[in-house]
């Protein structure tokens, strides 16, 4: 999968901030290779994200919107700037 450059800026970013989280957390941390994990590193479910999300857009003054539709409105943007839809 090819990723755009700020992607992958904001993956290294996110990689930094839960390296801090690990580190806060100590032998408490359960490690996981998964991308996004809850605050001590176990699996994160569904309902937090949902839950989360509110969250994060209303500290970052953004407008709301689903975890689904957010996956919908990049799917929007990529055809926009020509990805081949399938």
């Amino acid at each position: 999968v090819a990723l755009p450059d700020y992607i992958i800026s904001l993956l290294k970013e996110w990689q930094v901030y839960k390296e801090e989280e690990r580190s806060a957390w100590g032998d408490k941390w359960e490690h996981s290779d998964l991308l996004f994990t809850s605050k001590n590193g176990k699996k994160m479910f569904t309902y937090q994200l949902t839950h989360w999300v509110p969250i994060f857009l209303e500290k970052h003054g953004l407008d709301k919107i689903t975890p689904h539709g957010l996956r919908h409105t990049y799917a929007t943007l990529l055809v926009e700037n020509g990805e081949d839809i399938k």
